[in-house]
C-alpha cells in the first residue's frame, strides 16, 4: 500500500502543512474528505462567491477543487 507511506513522508519535507498532516493521519485523501467534507464544501463555496464578487473565478484550480469536493 504505497499511499500511506507517501502520506507519512510528505509532512517531513517541503510539503508540510496542517492539512497534509491531517490527511496523513486519516490514511488517505478520501478518508480525510469524508471526515471534513461538510467544512470543505462550505469553505469552497465561500471562495467561489468571493471570487465571483471580485469578478473572477478560481481559474485553473477550479477543476482540481471540483474533483476533490465531496458530493
Amino acid at each position: 500500500m504505497p499511499e500511506p507511506v507517501l502520506l507519512d513522508a510528505l509532512p517531513h519535507g517541503s510539503a508540510a502543512s496542517r492539512a497534509l498532516t491531517a490527511v496523513a493521519s486519516r490514511g488517505s485523501v478520501a478518508a480525510f474528505t469524508k471526515t471534513v467534507g461538510d467544512f470543505l464544501t462550505k469553505d469552497i463555496e465561500v471562495a467561489r462567491k468571493t471570487a465571483a464578487t471580485l469578478g473572477t473565478t478560481l481559474g485553473s484550480l477550479d477543476p482540481f477543487i471540483t474533483a476533490a469536493t465531496p458530493r
